[in-house]
């Protein structure tokens, strides 16, 4: 659990062969389709509270904690394919906490929404406080963030985990340093993969580095088989915001339950936008054009305050295209926004103590209906447990019921005695 508020609030496999194929080959992203208009100006009051998805109910999906105690459930991701010890459409979730302390867990479970059943896919004392989790579609390589040991994030950096659940290659501040950035991993928290590209978030530590202390949002391109440039998969990095409001502040270390900056994330393929909340001022940012983007960019401020309550977690409905926000370290809603801000609903997924929800994915649910059959996995650390917003199964048909009553009698034969046969012909003897 992460509860905290940091603003005031407005209204409330072999591993050559497999280190080759980390990467795709990076797509050109389109340009946009329409340029990214600027925000709404904001509405007064807080948008109607009402069910987000009304026919949609939540359900208990498995519980969440590792084998070996690991609790806190954080980021979560849904598995593309079947590979390794990997099957397509189970999740996996980190688990943030040990059995005793905040941010110093080391495991990722697997969870079979089918038959909730929970095992560990990967643990290491070599990763500590996993945080958000982003699988490579292509060949189900897991991109792992960790906040780190050090309680200020400055032993952060992200994990590159195979099918089989090894750890062929580690992101550190010791192996990666790039453009002047000697702590290229502050305090990370988002994670998402597309199109090639790694993206994570920094939300701050105390630790100097030639940008300040701000909050940043960074790009990584994997080249496993290019020329060696002394960087783990000789990745190249790209610094895509370098300002984004935090609470950090020099010589004030933040912990795992107070560090507020950039935190989720969510990559449009339509238009190769990439959303990131901040819940240090209640905030969606975008970034055009982020595939692209050879320096920092201005981030477009989409949407703050209203209903956004501390968000983390954050994905994108497939169907309508809007984004589906969790207040992760506020009240525990789900808030849906459009891509030009505009607040249209919330829905309370838990009732208990605040600071709950991190991660969320979607889904789609298999059965008959119409096409918007979306449903979304998150996490619940009051519980630990992996929960889902989804419509009700329905029933299976019953059969034809038979007929009602006795079964009709059979015909009846001729009423009354049957005649009688012609009679012989009667002889006499003499």
């Amino acid at each position: 659990m992460k509860a905290r508020i940091t603003k005031p609030l407005l209204g409330l496999a072999g591993l050559g062969a497999s280190l080759g194929a980390l990467a795709l080959v990076v797509t050109p992203a389109t340009a946009f389709a329409q340029p990214l208009a600027p925000p709404a100006p904001p509405k007064p009051g807080m948008p109607a509270p009402g069910p987000l998805f009304p026919q949609k109910m939540i359900a208990t999906v498995a519980q969440t904690n590792a084998a070996n105690g690991d609790t806190n459930p954080y980021g979560i991701a849904v598995v593309p394919k079947t590979i390794g010890s990997l099957k397509a459409g189970n999740v996996l979730v980190a688990d943030f906490n040990n059995t005793s302390t905040m941010g110093e867990g080391t495991s990722i479970v697997q969870v079979n929404p089918k038959t909730g059943q929970t095992t560990t896919f990967f643990s290491s004392n070599a990763i500590t406080g996993p945080v958000a989790i982003a699988i490579n579609p292509n060949n189900d390589f897991v991109w792992l963030a960790y906040y780190g040991q050090a309680s200020d994030g400055s032993q952060s950096g992200y994990a590159v985990i195979s099918p089989e659940g090894t750890l062929p290659v580690n992101f550190t501040n010791k192996n990666s340093s790039y453009m002047g950035y000697h702590n290229l991993f502050e305090g990370v928290w988002g994670a998402t993969y597309a199109n090639g590209a790694f993206f994570w978030t920094n939300a701050g530590s105390s630790m100097p580095n030639s940008s300040g202390t701000t909050g940043q949002v960074w790009r990584l391109n994997p080249n496993p088989g290019g020329s060696s440039n002394g960087q783990p998969l000789n990745s190249t990095y790209t610094p895509l915001v370098t300002d984004l409001p935090t609470s950090d502040i020099a010589g004030t270390p933040p912990t795992p339950s107070t560090v507020a900056g950039p935190q989720g994330m969510a990559y449009d393929m339509r238009n190769s936008t990439l959303y990131v909340t901040d819940d240090d001022n209640n905030a969606i940012y975008a970034i055009p054009h982020a595939l692209t983007a050879t320096g920092p960019v201005t981030p477009v401020l989409v949407s703050e305050g209203g209903a956004l309550m501390s968000p983390q977690g954050i994905v994108i409905d497939p169907i309508n295209h809007n984004l589906l926000v969790v207040n992760g370290a506020g009240n525990n809603n789900l808030v849906e926004v459009t891509p030009k801000g505009r607040q249209v609903a919330t829905r309370s997924l838990d009732q208990g103590g605040a600071g709950a929800l991190f991660g969320i994915a979607t889904y789609t649910q298999a059965g008959p209906g119409p096409m918007h059959r979306l449903g979304l996995y998150f996490d619940d650390s009051n519980t630990s447990t992996l929960d889902s917003l989804a419509d009700p199964q329905p029933m299976p048909p019953m059969p034809p019921a038979g007929p009602v009553g006795n079964p009709p009698m059979p015909p009846a034969g001729p009423v009354g005695n049957p005649p009688m046969p012609p009679a012989a012909p009667m002889h006499y003897q003499s």
